[in-house]
């Protein structure tokens, strides 16, 4: 849908975990610094 359901700091080092509690199962859209990478949430 186009809508920004959750945001994050910006990391120290080169790798974060994400909470990803409470989210509904579907199809993301993570964008950073790099390219956008899609994630499933079962």
């Amino acid at each position: 849908m186009g809508r920004a359901v959750r945001r994050y700091p910006v990391p120290v080092g080169p790798e974060t975990a994400l909470d990803l509690r409470g989210l509904p199962a579907g199809l993301y859209l993570l964008r950073g610094a790099g390219p956008a990478r899609r994630l499933a949430v079962e």
